[in-house]
């Protein structure tokens, strides 16, 4: 290896350079190389699907308390004028979507009617209205909401009592 070196200020040759050859340095091996880079990939490999599942769970977190939120807000509505509002966009929020990218799904049973059906005869038994996200997988289907498709969906049931994912309710 290698070292240039200006000699100082003050000196006979100011502007020369000369070379200190440092013996026995040595660079990396290849298999070192090769070992630093395989537990890397190794760290990679592990981080990789818990970062992913953290940053699920933060959806979900969000879309609670997006849908818990809006619950307010709706109740609000109600409290003013003693009736649900025909749509999100009555409180401002039909634009607001969840964190997959897709609108909140409101439904006023009173106007609209067809209530979602789920285990536990309806979701909202008192017949108010279904709020719920369509989840990860974007898809839902009603009014028969008790299908595969709907368990990552996270839903508010049981008039407000419940929020979570559909499969847990």
């Amino acid at each position: 290896m290698q070292i240039w070196f200006k000699k100082k200020q003050g000196s006979c040759c100011t502007s020369e350079l000369f070379v200190a050859q440092i013996h026995g340095a040595q660079g990396f091996s290849l298999v070192e190389l090769i070992t630093v880079v395989a537990v890397i990939a190794a760290l990679a490999a592990i981080a990789l699907p818990a970062g992913a599942n953290y940053v699920n769970r933060a959806k979900i977190a969000r879309c609670l308390g997006d849908l818990q939120t809006i619950n307010n807000e709706i109740q609000a509505y109600y409290i003013d004028r003693n009736s649900y509002p025909g749509s999100l966009s009555d409180i401002g929020r039909g634009s607001f979507t969840d964190p997959w990218g897709q609108l909140y799904v409101y439904n006023n049973i009173v106007t609209n009617g067809n209530p979602l059906m789920g285990t536990i005869d309806q979701l909202n038994s008192g017949n108010d209205y279904d709020l719920y996200s369509k989840g990860a997988d974007l898809q839902t289907r009603s009014p028969d909401y008790d299908d595969a498709v709907c368990e990552d969906d996270i839903v508010r049931a049981s008039d407000g009592s419940f929020f979570g994912k559909r499969k847990d309710f």
